[in-house]
């Protein structure tokens, strides 16, 4: 997922990646889906500069302006930006489903062991869950600050910080 933490920086939707300088981690699952991206996007790659970088300074070079984008989980990129002092309206996500990339998502697996003997709590849980990714849905950067608040050992995590 592409992002930028400074839409002056001119990259708001995919065409603006051309001549830019995108951070991309090869070891990032998301990097395998970026030739899906610029072909669903009629970008041919030679329009981009691709950095190869490590994963603990992807957020870092993009807050000090040494990239224009870079390619991560949103959620990763997006409290990490925020923890870095970028204000929440200087940070333009494009997610790749918005933009022709139907590639994965997550999944829910149980046990068919525990399926029949637990099947009211596995039915309460999906409800909750349910719920929990409507709400998201529908207020993302509550969702996001919420879990940010009672996580912080997690947000130091995925931000480099631990």
């Amino acid at each position: 997922m592409p992002s930028s933490d400074e839409k002056a920086r001119g990259v708001v939707q995919p065409k603006d990646l051309k001549g830019k300088k995108l951070g991309a981690p090869a070891a990032d699952l998301s990097y395998a889906q970026l030739p899906i991206f610029l072909r669903a996007n009629s970008i041919e790659a030679s329009a981009i500069t691709v950095i190869n970088i490590g994963l603990p300074v992807r957020e870092p070079m993009l807050a000090a302006g040494q990239l224009d984008a870079v390619i991560g989980i949103s959620f990763e990129t997006y409290v990490d930006m925020i923890e870095r002092g970028v204000p929440v309206d200087d940070i333009s996500m494009m997610l790749m489903a918005d933009y022709g990339v139907h590639a994965y998502g997550s999944a829910i697996v149980i046990n068919s062991d525990s399926s029949s003997a637990k099947s009211d709590a596995i039915k309460a849980f999906l409800r909750a869950f349910l719920k929990a990714l409507k709400s998201t849905i529908k207020a993302p950067v509550a969702a996001i600050s919420s879990v940010v608040r009672r996580d912080a050992a997690s947000t130091a995590k995925w931000s480099g910080h631990a």
